[in-house]
């Protein structure tokens, strides 16, 4: 069943290159920052850059890696996915936005052997940062984010509980929030990983 779901997320990535639903190659290298230690968290993102930097500006950097790309891995990197990651626990950060979405639950479906939080733009993640976000920072999906909302379901049923119902309602009405807008709300990259830390021990 897992099988079948993941190859449904890649046959809608490659039947939707409009430029949000990116796949393999063409989304580019990976960005690497390995953790400093073997017990430490490995966020994977959709927004290298952004992580990068916030991850380069806390003073526990040493507990946390990053593995990032645009768009959706393909079943070629799954090995190098494993062997880079190793035991640690991989949480995932992205928008609230139909295709980082799918990206998480193909991960999850392609590695049901790890332990995968999503700790992306949701109802949780703006809360645990004290932001309440206008509607300046929300942003109209694409077509092809908006004809697909019937296949996220079917993909990732438990979509509504982990972004929220607050969030859910956003995407089912056509509109999303990227990890830009908490940034430009929150003033600066640094604040992005605090949820991430709350859960640190």
């Amino acid at each position: 069943m897992a099988s079948e779901l993941a190859k449904t997320i890649e046959n809608w990535f490659a039947a939707n290159g409009d430029g949000e639903f990116v796949v393999g190659e063409d989304a580019g290298p990976y960005s690497v920052i390995p953790p400093g230690r073997e017990s430490a968290r490995i966020i994977f993102s959709t927004k290298a850059s952004l992580i990068a930097m916030a991850i380069e500006r806390c003073p526990r950097r040493g507990e946390l890696g990053m593995v990032a790309r645009q768009g959706l891995p393909n079943e070629a990197d799954l090995r190098w996915l494993r062997g880079t990651m190793g035991a640690s626990e991989l949480w995932f950060l992205g928008d609230m936005d139909p295709p980082d979405l799918m990206i998480f639950a193909w991960l999850r479906h392609h590695l049901p052997e790890k332990q995968i939080l999503h700790l992306g733009v949701s109802d949780a993640y703006l809360a645990a940062l004290q932001l309440s976000l206008s509607e300046s920072f929300v942003v109209r999906c694409s077509n092809s984010e908006r004809s697909t909302m019937e296949t996220l379901a079917a993909v990732f049923p438990d979509f509504r509980e982990v972004t929220g119902p607050k969030c859910a309602s956003l995407l089912e009405q056509g509109s999303k929030i990227e990890v830009e807008a908490v940034v430009s709300a929150a003033g600066s990259a640094a604040p992005i990983l605090l949820p991430v830390f709350s859960r640190l021990r």
